[in-house]
Order: structure tokens, then C-alpha cells, then sequence
């Protein structure tokens, strides 16, 4: 049974899952701003996800116990054009949807091809369709229409190895730009709406095992990664051109990056597997904060400006927090 504990910095909800909860996000329910969801997923023994409500603490839905046995390697808000809100995850047969509202799935096309896809992204192509992009094992990255779960164009060829990650840039007046990152250790890019090949750069030895897209004040776009050694590297979106030292916790893995704003300035919240969270500013490559609260990390700025961020922890327990 969980319970609900408040103090001036955060609410947490204590036994939230029975085991380790990753991954977590954030979403703001679509025609209700007033309504946010921290979204929480967990493996063993549980297999689901629950949302819960950010201001009462209360339970909104549950997915049935054992739902999840494909696995949930990320998870991401999008909305229809209709206005339906919808969440997918990123599972060992695919990408898994349900309204984000109901937690009630929503139907597979019928001659959808089990695969296994690690990380997942939404945007909204050139021509104002929702699109998921999701990373996958085979060494492609897929887009589907988020309404129908229906594959969008050619799977998006270029990574020698698994991608693990991906991220969506769209800047306004723009075509949107997809990032992968995989078992290569590069960095591939893709115009998101013609699937056109931008072109890419090489990262690191070890796998790119996370990666986030973030906008300067002065206009620019950072992407930063984690490989799976742990160690965060931070790159000029346009030209590949690297940017400071890599910024590196030793013995320490990173198990989930954030991106957000701090008065002002784009900063990591990044998850480390030792149960530590360390707020980084992007551009200076500064270490702002750390606290060990949680083994996952989700960031969303809600219709007031404010920057919210939700935990997991290894212990069952979530919470929430202004930054």
C-alpha cells in the first residue's frame, strides 16, 4: 500500500512499485493543463506502469500486473491530431500504446512486425502529423503515425549496430531533425519528416546508450549523450563539432538523462546507477546539484513555466519536485 509524504521541497509517494522503478515521465494531460501525470514504470515482479497525479498524489490508472513482460526501455507523451493524448512505450515486441488519459491500449495495426525497440520519441512532421520514432535493435530507426500505430515511410538505415536511443529536435519554421545513437558509438541525424539522411559523427568506442537535444539562448542546439560507460559528451547539433570535456562521474553509469531549464539556462538532470541524481549546466559543463533520490529522471515545463521533475527509486518509491 503506498502513502503519501510532503515536505517543502517534494512529494513522494512511498511504495509506489515493489521494485526498482524505471523508467518515469512527465505529462500534462492534453485540454487540461491543470492535470499532470508522473508516469511510473517497473520490471520484477510487478511488469506495469501507473500514473499518478502530481498535485493529490492519487492513483489516476494501473496497467494490469504481468502487462509489461515485453519489457519498457522508454517512454513518451504525444497527441493526435484529434486531441487524444497518448502514451507509448518502447518494448522487446515493439512500441506499445495506450491513452494516456484511461491507460486503456490502444489497437496494434494488424500487420505489425514484432521488433525489438529501446527508446522512443514524439514530434510533429512538416506536415502536422504526430509521428513516434523509435530506436531499433535491427539497426534501424522506425516512425509510426501515433494515432494508428501504422509505420511511417522507410525504416531510417545508417547505424552498423543496435540504436539505443533517440531524440527530435524541431525548431519553428524547420523541418523537425531525429538523433539516434547505438551500438556504434555514433550520432546519426534525419530530417523527420522526408526520413532524408543528414549525416552523423563519431562519439565514443563504447555504445551510446542515451542521448538529448537542447536549444540555447543565443539559438543554438547542444546534443548530448551518455555512453554506456557513464561518461556525457556534448556536441553542436549542426556540425558535429564537440563541445567542452566530456563530463564523467567515476564508477558511475548513467541509467537516465533529462533535459531542462534553470533560470534560464539548458541543464542535464542525469540518473546514475548508484541511486545519485547530478544537475549539470549544459553549455558550461558545470555540476550544479546532486542528491542520491533516485535511478530515474523525468522533466517537463508545465503551462505556468515551472520546471517539474519526477524520480524513481530502487527502493519502489517516486516523487516530485520543482527544480
Amino acid at each position: 500500500m503506498s502513502h503519501i509524504v510532503r515536505n517543502e521541497s517534494e512529494m513522494r509517494i512511498m511504495g509506489a512499485h515493489e521494485g526498482i522503478v524505471w523508467p518515469v515521465l512527465l505529462t500534462q494531460l492534453p485540454g487540461d493543463a491543470s492535470e499532470t501525470l508522473l508516469i511510473s514504470g517497473a520490471a520484477d515482479p510487478e511488469y506495469r506502469l501507473r500514473a499518478w497525479n502530481i498535485v493529490t498524489g492519487q492513483l489516476r490508472w494501473e496497467l494490469p500486473r504481468g502487462s509489461l513482460a515485453d519489457g519498457c526501455f522508454g517512454l513518451v507523451a504525444a497527441q493526435s491530431t484529434a486531441g487524444v493524448g497518448i502514451l507509448a512505450a518502447g518494448t522487446e515486441a515493439g512500441v506499445a500504446r495506450w491513452d494516456v488519459r484511461t491507460g486503456l491500449p490502444l489497437q496494434a495495426p494488424s500487420n505489425e512486425i514484432p521488433r525489438s525497440i529501446w527508446g522512443v520519441d514524439a514530434y510533429v512532421s512538416g506536415n502536422g502529423r504526430a509521428l513516434l520514432v523509435g530506436a531499433g535493435n535491427d539497426h534501424l530507426v522506425y516512425r509510426w503515425d501515433a494515432a494508428t500505430g501504422a509505420e511511417v515511410g522507410r525504416p531510417l538505415e545508417g547505424h552498423y549496430g543496435s540504436v539505443k536511443c533517440v531524440a527530435v529536435h524541431a525548431a519553428h519554421g524547420h523541418s523537425p531533425v531525429v538523433f539516434s545513437g547505438g551500438d556504434d558509438g555514433y550520432i546519426r541525424r534525419w530530417d523527420g519528416t522526408t526520413g532524408d539522411y543528414l549525416g552523423g559523427w563519431e562519439v565514443s568506442a563504447a555504445e551510446v546508450a542515451d542521448i538529448k537535444v537542447t536549444a540555447t539562448d543565443g539559438g543554438g542546439v547542444i546534443v548530448s549523450c551518455a555512453d554506456i560507460e557513464g561518461v556525457i559528451y556534448r556536441f553542436d547539433a549542426v556540425s558535429g563539432k564537440t563541445i567542452g570535456d566530456p563530463l564523467e562521474v567515476e564508477g558511475e553509469r548513467v541509467s537516465s538523462l533529462c533535459a531542462a531549464k534553470f533560470e534560464g539556462r539548458p541543464h542535464f538532470i542525469v540518473a546514475y546507477d548508484s541511486g545519485v541524481v547530478r544537475q549539470w549546466d549544459v553549455a558550461a559543463g558545470a555540476l550544479v546539484d546532486e542528491s542520491p533520490i533516485g535511478i530515474s529522471v523525468a522533466t517537463l515545463q508545465d503551462s505556468s513555466g515551472r520546471t517539474l521533475v519526477g524520480y524513481g527509486t530502487m527502493d519502489g518509491d517516486i516523487a516530485i519536485r520543482l527544480l
